[in-house]
């Protein structure tokens, strides 16, 4: 019985893993491509996606191997002459499922020990990527928001229209309201991005456009100013890959049962107090 499954398991497992592989792949083009990633940057990239990749395809392979092996039994009338020879159907499913039993055993270990950190380490690097070059994780006709290493200053922009090989923008919105006292929008035609030489401040190079400023600090404050060219440098946004290896939040699916467990009694004794309280 073992073996009528080993065959169909295998396959089953090959052909889902494939084309699982195939859509990480596609997607992993433009990160490799777009942003220069180095060899060994896109094989870790590959291998954290390889993770879910298992945890997903293992469970189905099994469904399509135990289909395939007691479809063929019953198809070729096996079952049935087993049953005449005074072989119950019950006692077939004795070597199916102790072999079940052991591979479900084995998955809760790598979901529970793999899956979560690698889950955690595959959306570090992502955030890491993404954090490489905004220009090109910016997308059109969305508030897209602009977040410098300090964190203290922080734009919103939109755009109709972005040129993500020749960096350029359309129809462009930037809300900066990092000041308390003066909120600032700016409208322009176009738009180009560059980096400095250093791959650190990204300069945004606005043409045909208008400045709105509201002065919070007096009654009445408001000022338009008109430009055929204004450069906005937003300082610190950073062009080099930092890889970090932790040190973030993790959610559900980065933490094993310990973490889980811990996450729930924290949750727990937070509610607890907040009902004293």
């Amino acid at each position: 019985m073992l073996r009528q499954h080993l065959l169909p398991f295998l396959l089953g497992l090959s052909l889902i893993v494939f084309v699982l592989v195939i859509d990480v792949v596609l997607q992993m083009l433009d990160q490799v491509l777009g942003k220069g990633l180095s060899a060994a940057l896109a094989v870790d990239l590959f291998i954290y996606n390889l993770a879910w990749i298992i945890a997903l395809a293992v469970p189905m392979a099994v469904l399509v191997s135990v289909l395939m092996a007691y479809g063929r039994l019953a198809a070729d009338n096996e079952i049935l002459a087993l049953k005449a020879s005074g072989i119950s159907f019950s006692r077939l499913l004795i070597p199916t499922l102790l072999a079940a039993t052991v591979l479900a055993l084995m998955m809760v270990a790598f979901n529970d020990q793999v899956l979560p950190e690698s889950n955690h380490r595959l959306k570090n690097l992502l955030v890491d990527i993404g954090r490489k070059s905004p220009t090109l994780e910016l997308r059109e006709q969305i508030v897209n928001e602009i977040k410098t290493e300090s964190g203290v200053d922080d734009y919103f922009m939109t755009a109709d229209r972005i040129d993500q090989s020749a960096n350029t923008l359309e129809q462009v919105t930037i809300f900066d309201s990092n000041s308390s006292i003066r909120k600032r929008t700016t409208y322009a035609a176009k738009g180009e991005m560059a980096f400095n030489s250093e791959k650190t401040d990204l300069y945004l190079t606005l043409f045909d456009g208008v400045v709105h400023e509201v002065q919070t600090d007096r009654v009445g404050g408001f000022q338009r100013v008109y430009f055929d060219k204004q450069i906005i440098p937003l300082r610190n946004v950073g062009n080099e890959l930092e890889r970090r290896f932790g040190g973030m939040d993790r959610s559900d699916r980065e933490m094993g049962f310990k973490l889980l467990n811990e996450s729930v009694s924290s949750r727990e004794a937070e509610l607890d107090s907040v009902r004293f309280d």
